[in-house]
């Protein structure tokens, strides 16, 4: 399948992201990195963001069964392959944060979930939790109609 690239934007790690200006698919965004010119030249193919899972930062032991092992931070952005297939790639703090303030993207951290928010021109991060109960306060959200869910 051949896509038609309206615009790019670089992102701080390296990746690119291309948009498709689709009006039927506003959210079809790919993202390559730097092996090839465009998202179907690369190592890896075309990978879309994928909305449906959030970003994710967190920390992990080098080796979980030795208590001396070295621990590593680590970040991620969730794709999908066109077959539908679920994927992430590693990716840097500042481009996590630049994504999650943009397109208004979940941040799992560390097993917590998290919603940037804009206020006076100034984001800050708050848990997920305080931005439903402020839209409930406000009667845009009825909490009794959500159910739980766990997000690894």
């Amino acid at each position: 399948m051949t896509h038609v690239w309206t615009h790019t934007n670089p992102l701080p790690d390296g990746h690119t992201l291309f948009f498709t200006g689709s009006a039927q698919y506003p959210d079809l965004i790919a993202i390559a990195d730097e092996s090839g010119d465009r998202p179907e030249n690369t190592d890896d193919g075309v990978l879309w963001l994928d909305f449906e899972r959030p970003l994710m930062a967190g920390t992990q032991k080098e080796d979980p069964d030795d208590p001396g092992s070295r621990i590593y931070s680590y970040c991620s952005i969730p794709l999908k392959t066109p077959d539908d297939e679920e994927t992430r790639t590693g990716t840097d703090i500042p481009t996590l944060f630049l994504l999650a303030a943009w397109f208004n993207w979940r941040v799992n951290i560390r097993g917590i979930l998290h919603q940037i928010q804009k206020d006076n021109s100034r984001a800050k991060i708050v848990p997920l939790a305080m931005v439903l109960e402020e839209l409930e306060a406000a009667g845009k959200y009825d909490a009794a109609t959500i159910v739980s869910e766990r997000f690894s």
